[in-house]
């Protein structure tokens, strides 16, 4: 199968309707606007009447579960306020008498009838301050008015004791408490001293009642209120301290106040928790249901509430009552009213659009023939008229498409590699190309062999059902991850010639699409594209053979002026220097077959580069392979730094064979180089030295090849030279920069650079 296709999840004919066996029955989209617009306007009243009627319910809920916050917030302050008062009372009654016994505190507390009027409190209590020297005085006068074997306890010595000696009703819990010195206890030592530095009311933290001797214990607080000597509250804390006698105060178990606090009032909907400071697990003093404060809950919120000059934070959240009395049912007879509305609209505009769709279906088939026709003409204008090979192999591709139905098209060369046929994908029409880089190209297997063979077309309902399927390893049909190819059509595009250039390949996700009218069609297009592409190749290599020949002329021609001109460099310096006639006749000849030399490399190696080496030995040749020792790595010189080279073996060699180490019969030459890197790049460092020879003096007149050596040359190589002349033979050092992978047309352009450089 195809591995490099990819598919849109529709193709349509240029008419705009599907195409395939099912196209039938298929309503066309351009006559779904009026059920969609009315499918899509329903739909969005329904969500807008749903979305109202949602929002409508839940500002109502929440406002009544915010009405619900607010006044039981109200009612428990009012509650605080009214047992703080009775507190206040009871403080009122010790400061306004010399001494309240035992028997009329309880006639008072009797009086208030708590149990009744003020539930949830679990007594009225005195706790009197007591100087330690006074314990055993205390203990007898208790004991004195009744109160049996009362004691101060715990029994631990301590700086300060407020020990209870009244609590009421005297019932088995407060009994427990008698006595009991409440400043032993951090929690409670610091709500009395708060009491009596303000003198006003102080509540406790969150502590264990010692009325708690049940096995289900609650959490508990008490409030203070101060009693001062002669009643009144002094101006200053040292005087409140100094007239301090005593609290009247008020255990609460929180359970028993907070599960009574809201009275005879009913709010289902409502449910709380109360904390002594912040929320936290070990904060919470009571909780009226099976819930915590940091679950999820529809509606949620926090009040603080200041009880006696501690603060406590409620949480509320909505109860089951709420959910019970919403009136969210309202929301579904809403949404569902509204989508069965909407589904009437939609079906008497389905028919409505359906019976259009059938009466326009007739003529549509013949406007589909009347533009399969003007694209097939189009092509055919295009191939007569277009040489761009590119431009005109995509327009049969994507004029394939559209007259067969396809979801893709390619066109694909036939290419011949080492392993025999394979192919090459051309132009692509319906799909991006950059979807197709992580796919190979197609190979010669049985379901692609008739195509590029040229046998025949190969046309497929479902080739996922044909034998020649998903026989072919790796991958045995589709690889993994490959979008589903159904339909395929696949035609030959053979030349005049016999020759099988390729094949149109259309693909289509749904089976059935491709009909015998698709087929002739596209193979009537496979054939224009074999005269397209004929015609371009005809085109092409008129066109290349055009351009090489301007090419090589143009070369010629560059070659030739440098190569002038070099001759002309030479010929200047050579007069310059010759004494006579014969002379500059035989020096300049010598210097020609140099550069013929040095040119002859060059064109051995299509004037790109020469190879070092060569251009030693070829110098170095005539006098004799072993009076010359050429040594060095393989290094390929561009043309210009070829020729200056050459010229400077040259100078060497002839001025050696005339003054050097190669005029006498015991003398030698030896060439060397080397690469180093410098600056990170690398130099090529070239040592011509002379030995054997007669003895060796500076010249006292510069000539050319001194000239040459001297100053032109390092200039030419944009390098250094270096000249010496020991008493033992001349030693010549040529370092430049070594330049690679040179353009032969870069070292055609240096040659006159050469020239200019042996003219300075």
């Amino acid at each position: 199968m195809m591995r490099s296709q990819y598919f849109f999840e529709r193709s349509v004919h240029p008419t705009g309707h599907s195409t395939g066996a099912s196209s039938s029955r298929r309503m066309p989209w351009t006559h779904l606007g009026w059920p969609v617009l009315i499918a899509t306007l329903g739909l969005l009243a329904t969500v807008i009447a749903t979305g109202a009627t949602w929002t409508s319910v839940e500002r109502t809920d929440q406002e009544r579960f915010l009405r619900g916050v607010e006044q039981t917030q109200a009612a428990m302050l009012d509650r605080m306020e009214t047992y703080i008062a009775v507190i206040r009372s009871t403080a009122a009654l010790f400061a306004a008498s010399e001494e309240v016994t035992r028997a009329e505190f309880k006639a008072f507390v009797t009086k208030l009838t708590l149990g009744e009027r003020y539930p949830g409190i679990q007594g009225i209590g005195y706790s009197v301050h007591v100087p330690p020297g006074q314990v055993k005085q205390i203990e007898a006068e208790m004991r004195a008015q009744g109160a049996e074997g009362f004691r101060i306890w715990p029994d631990t010595p301590r700086d300060e004791i407020n020990t209870i000696i009244y609590l009421e009703p005297f019932d088995r819990r407060n009994k427990v408490a008698v006595g009991y010195d409440m400043s032993v206890d951090p929690v409670r030592r610091a709500a009395m001293e708060r009491a009596r530095d303000t003198g006003e009311p102080a509540s406790s933290g969150k502590v264990r009642l010692v009325q708690e001797i049940d096995r289900q214990a609650q959490a508990g607080f008490l409030i203070y209120v101060p009693v001062y000597r002669n009643g009144a509250v002094p101006a200053t804390v040292e005087e409140r301290r100094r007239r301090f006698l005593g609290h009247a105060y008020a255990p609460f178990r929180a359970d028993d106040l907070l599960g009574k606090l809201l009275g005879g009032e009913t709010r289902p909907y409502l449910a709380l928790e109360v904390h002594d400071g912040e929320p936290d697990t070990g904060t919470l003093m009571h909780r009226s249901g099976d819930w915590s404060a940091f679950s999820d809950v529809r509606y949620r919120t926090e009040r603080s509430l200041e009880v006696a000059g501690r603060h406590w934070t409620t949480v509320y959240i909505a109860g089951p009552g709420l959910e019970a009395t919403s009136g969210r049912w309202l929301v579904s007879v809403v949404a569902v009213g509204g989508l069965l509305a909407t589904a009437m609209l939609l079906v008497a505009a389905w028919f409505q659009s359906r019976a259009r769709a059938e009466a326009e279906r007739a003529s549509a088939a013949e406007l589909l023939r009347a533009q399969e026709l003007e694209i097939i003409n189009a092509v055919g204008a295009e191939v007569s008229a277009q040489l761009d090979l590119d431009r005109l192999v995509q327009s049969i591709t994507d004029a394939a498409t559209r007259v067969s139905g396809a979801q893709v098209g390619a066109f694909f060369y036939n290419v011949h590699d080492e392993r025999g046929e394979s192919y090459m994908l051309h132009a692509l029409s319906g799909a991006n190309p950059r979807l197709f880089a992580g796919y190979s190209m197609p190979r010669n297997t049985e379901l692609f062999a008739p195509t590029f063979r040229g046998e025949a077309p190969v046309r497929s309902d479902d080739i996922t059902k044909d034998p020649r399927y998903g026989r072919n390893a790796p991958h045995g049909g589709m690889p993994p991850g490959h979008p589903m190819v159904r339909s395929y059509l696949a035609v030959p595009v053979v030349s005049r010639s016999g020759e099988t250039l390729g094949g149109l390949l259309l693909g289509h996700g749904k089976p059935g699409v491709f009909t015998i009218r698709a087929e002739r069609l596209v193979a009537g297009l496979a054939a224009q594209a074999a005269v397209a592409v004929d015609n371009a190749r005809l085109f092409g290599a008129v066109q290349k053979e055009a351009e090489r020949r301007k090419l090589l002329l143009d070369e010629l021609n560059h070659r030739v002026k440098n190569t002038l001109a070099a001759v002309q460099s030479i010929a200047r310096q050579t007069s310059r220097s010759a004494p006579t006639p014969e002379a500059f006749a035989a020096s300049f000849e010598g210097r020609l077959f140099a550069l013929s030399h040095t040119h002859d490399l060059l064109t051995r190696g299509n004037w790109e580069n020469a190879p070092l080496a060569e251009l030693a030995r070829s110098e170095l040749a005539p006098y004799g392979q072993s009076r010359a020792v050429v040594k060095g790595p393989a290094v390929l010189l561009p043309p210009q730094d070829a020729v200056a080279i050459g010229m400077a073996f040259h100078e060497l060699a002839t001025n050696a064979a005339k003054y050097g180490a190669l005029s006498t019969a015991g003398g030698h030459v030896r060439v060397g180089w080397s690469i180093a890197p410098i600056n990170g790049k690398p130099w090529l460092k070239i040592v011509w030295e002379e030995a054997g020879g007669p003895p060796v003096a500076a010249p006292t007149r510069q000539g050319f090849g001194t000239r040459l050596l001297g100053g032109g040359l390092a200039n030419q190589l944009d390098g250094m030279v270096t000249l010496d002349f020991p008493v033992g033979g001349l030693r010549c050092v040529i370092e430049f920069p070594l330049v690679t992978g040179a353009a032969a047309g870069a070292g055609a352009g240096m040659e006159t650079r050469l020239a200019a450089g042996a003219v300075a």
